[in-house]
């Protein structure tokens, strides 16, 4: 995957900006997954500009440790949606057991369904377009363009936080929606609709009991990630414990692009990102991360630093295996509980 990106201009078109490694030149030899990469970020930069601003959830993080419920009623609105589109004469059974699912997920759950409503619908939409956008580069007829479409269904997959399902059932959502209301994209941004409530809405559900082989796979999912998640807090939380760990706080309120992460949690008052992977740049330093964990604000990103870190006229370098921060100009302060704290901000 590609480091970071941003929005940006070429030749006079627009264009997305993608900061890469030679390692992933030398493993994207033909730049298949860029091409992929860059056509779902050039959805979210030019063209979900219809999107309601209002509708824009609270947020990505769920709250540590994972609960299986909700993952649960998610998986099995997934696989209804998937066994939909393979038994094609037997769709309308699978929607109303997705219907079924997706009730019982709004009902009881509200608060994440209103929190993840506006990435379901970004995400969603923009992997739709993505997939699509791998098909389109070819020349197929109808019923060859829908076994590509079939091929490009993540399966036996468990997905494990409302975000990250958010792309895999918006694609799903989304052929379907193809064959059952061919002309859903005309006003769908403005909607306000997730590609599920759009879908399903208007079905009436079917009542079923959870696949045994899902609930299975769902509850050793969730172990295995909960089991990470508290390798990967545990050195937030040895540097809230521990004052004598400075952090760097860099205001990200000026960067157009974006940044990643594997997990968006929140523990202990904080929403932490596990496996962050951003580029900055700052009045001529940079600072880079990879696979690391750090606490998220509006518009800033706080990042434990070695005990050792020291600043030389006004600069910070670090380089390690998770940052590389390069002649990055800070600010040094103390915080409230007297601990150091180097404050940056990001120009890009």
């Amino acid at each position: 995957m590609p480091g970071g990106y941003s929005p940006g201009s070429l030749e006079g078109r627009s264009a997305i900006l993608l900061s890469t490694s030679k390692e992933t030149r030398e493993k994207d030899a033909d730049a298949s997954e860029l091409y992929r990469f860059a056509s779902h970020e050039l959805v979210h930069f030019y063209h979900q500009e219809d999107l309601a601003p209002e509708s824009e959830g609270e947020g990505r993080a769920q709250d540590y440790p994972l609960q299986t419920r909700p993952r649960l009623l998610r998986q099995m609105i997934y696989h209804n949606l998937v066994q939909a589109v393979d038994n094609e004469g037997e769709s309308d059974k699978f929607l109303r057991r997705a219907a079924y699912w997706h009730n019982q997920w709004k009902t009881e759950f509200p608060e994440e369904y209103k929190a993840v409503a506006w990435t379901d619908i970004a995400e969603g939409h923009a992997r739709y377009v993505e997939n699509l956008a791998t098909i389109e580069t070819k020349n197929i007829t109808s019923e060859q363009r829908r076994d590509e479409e079939k091929k490009l269904i993540q399966r036996d997959t468990v997905f494990g936080a409302a975000d990250v399902e958010s792309y895999e059932i918006g694609y799903v959502a989304g052929i379907l929606l193809d064959v059952k209301k061919p002309d859903w994209k005309e006003h769908f941004l403005r909607s306000n609709k997730t590609p599920a409530d759009a879908l399903l809405g208007e079905i009436n559900p079917l009542e079923e009991n959870p696949n045994p082989q899902v609930e299975k796979s769902v509850k050793e999912d969730l172990k295995a990630t909960n089991d990470d998640l508290a390798k990967a807090i545990e050195p937030i939380d040895n540097a809230e414990a521990d004052k004598t760990i400075p952090y760097l706080i860099v205001d990200t309120s000026k960067v157009k692009g974006s940044y990643g992460g594997k997990n968006f949690i929140r523990h202990r008052g904080k929403e932490i990102t596990t496996g962050f992977f951003a580029s900055y740049q700052s009045k001529g330093g940079s600072a880079d991360f990879q696979d690391f964990s750090v606490i998220t604000k509006e518009n800033h990103i706080i990042v434990p630093l070695p005990k050792d870190t020291q600043v030389k006229n006004g600069r910070l370098n670090i380089e390690n295996e998770s940052m590389r921060i390069k002649n990055l100009e800070v600010t040094e302060t103390r915080d409230n509980e007297s601990r150091l704290v180097y404050r940056a901000t990001a120009e890009n």
